[in-house]
């Protein structure tokens, strides 16, 4: 019955595309309220319009469960802040350190608002290394601070969330917390520790971090975070990020094209729990495509216009058309996304509504979240 609703109500609601496309706006209303149900917590008043957020993750042996949950997390925590009362734009990078002795120290991937790609250089790390227990974390927060490419001004969050299970190794060469936290404070950022077990030296450590800074100490005791909840609406929702992946039009040069299909594609090869949070957030940022290069958001959101595209740019289907077909074409394929994303929304908040309050406030994508919301 649930794959005949979902498969009559597309039949529907792309009937009825044109009537929708003159009230987009409200579409949009009404995925910003769905996504403002109880299920999500108040953030504080809208002092910021961007969030930079870092999480610098020790890869060492000790830690392949907290690699495995912030990979699996990671959607979540950003779908939580897309959908707070601030409505952030928000900007991600990943840190990942061992030691000096391990087959490297540090590895930074700066600040991008192409969450997939920082989603996939998670799904690359492994646990490995870290023969004795302390481990690099004053070069891996120092060079962090330095190097992440934080965005200037007020109006930025700008915060690193440190995830280890192993104090700093102390290297006389190097600075130590009191001027990486004098560092941070100039340029505004925030440290959080997340202490990952229960390591008396480990939390000593992270205690001072915390007292020394303007940040809060987390802990996640044994790495893990609890399952994600299954619903009815899972599979539907899964078949609909597929679906709304077809809409995307790449442009560009060929490897620009390539790319964003590649992209596309690698989506669907996410669990379903990770696919169906990826999607929430791009309804509550209105993004399809998490980077540049799908023609369709691009134009909506003026950073590239039908005019200035040539047909060597387009896929090879849509070359041959001129300046006006081209417009009808597009503007089909947005009232197709249209309502694909209207029983997205619809969809998704049936989902909040049955997992409400199933998910534990001491796991680690809730942990993060309410810590986020709350320095927002």
């Amino acid at each position: 019955m649930r794959a005949f609703f979902l498969f009559f109500s597309l039949y529907w609601l792309a009937a009825s595309a044109a009537a929708q496309a003159q009230t987009q706006s409200s579409q949009r209303d009404f995925r910003h309220r769905a996504a403002e149900s109880t299920d999500q917590p108040a953030a504080s008043a809208a002092r910021y319009r961007q969030v930079d957020a870092c999480f610098v993750l020790d890869t060492t042996g000790s830690m392949s469960a907290a690699i495995q949950t912030a990979k699996e997390k990671v959607w979540y925590i950003a779908n939580q802040i897309a959908r707070s009362t601030a409505r952030p734009r928000l900007r991600l990078c990943l840190m990942a350190y061992r030691d000096r002795d391990d087959s490297y120290v540090t590895q930074l991937h700066p600040l991008t608002q192409d969450l997939d790609h920082i989603h996939a250089r998670l799904s690359d790390l492994t646990a490995d290394g870290g023969g004795d227990t302390p481990e690099a974390v004053h070069q891996a927060l120092y060079e962090t601070v330095q190097e992440a490419g934080w965005t200037p001004g007020d109006t930025t969050l700008r915060v690193i969330f440190l995830i280890g299970d192993a104090p700093p190794k102390v290297y006389p060469d190097e600075p130590q917390y009191p001027e990486i936290l004098a560092e941070a404070h100039h340029r505004g950022v925030v440290i959080n520790p997340v202490l990952i077990g229960n390591a008396d030296e480990t939390r000593r450590s992270f205690r001072e971090l915390e007292n020394l800074g303007e940040g809060q100490l987390l802990h996640l005791p044994d790495g893990r975070d609890q399952p994600e909840p299954v619903t009815p609406m899972d599979q539907d929702l899964v078949a609909l990020s597929a679906r709304l992946n077809a809409t995307i039009v790449p442009y560009g040069t060929d490897t620009d094209r390539d790319e964003t299909r590649s992209r596309a594609r690698g989506t669907e090869s996410l669990k379903d729990g990770e696919q169906i949070e990826r999607l929430a957030f791009g309804n509550a940022s209105d993004r399809v495509l998490h980077r540049d290069g799908d023609l369709i958001q691009d134009v909506d959101q003026g950073r590239a216009s039908v005019d200035s595209v040539t047909p060597e740019q387009l896929p090879p289907s849509l070359r041959s058309l001129s300046p006006q077909e081209l417009r009808n074409a597009l503007g089909e394929i947005r009232a197709e996304r249209q309502a694909l994303q209207s029983l997205i929304s619809q969809l998704l908040e049936e989902r909040r509504t049955l997992i409400e309050g199933k998910r534990s406030k001491e796991s680690f994508s809730a942990q993060v979240s309410q810590v986020l919301l709350r320095q927002l």
